[in-house]
């Protein structure tokens, strides 16, 4: 079904989760014809100490999103 504007969704992140959850929770939201997504990812999950820093989680976000289709 085509629309004529996007339609998103924002997803609140609250606890470090895989990719495979990621993926399952795209792969819904694009059942339910949304199109876009905004994902809130509290800094502190990803800086779980001062100075160290570690992305895989993000990596996972993005790479889950491209693949089920939604921007």
């Amino acid at each position: 079904m085509d629309r004529p504007f996007p339609l998103g969704v924002t997803i609140p992140l609250r606890q470090p989760s895989s990719g495979t959850e990621w993926a399952r929770l795209f792969r819904e939201a694009v059942s339910f014809g949304f199109t876009d997504a905004t994902v809130d990812l509290p800094w502190g999950l990803w800086e779980q100490r001062e100075g160290e820093y570690d992305f895989k989680g993000v990596d996972a976000v993005f790479d889950a999103a491209e693949a089920s289709g939604l921007t």
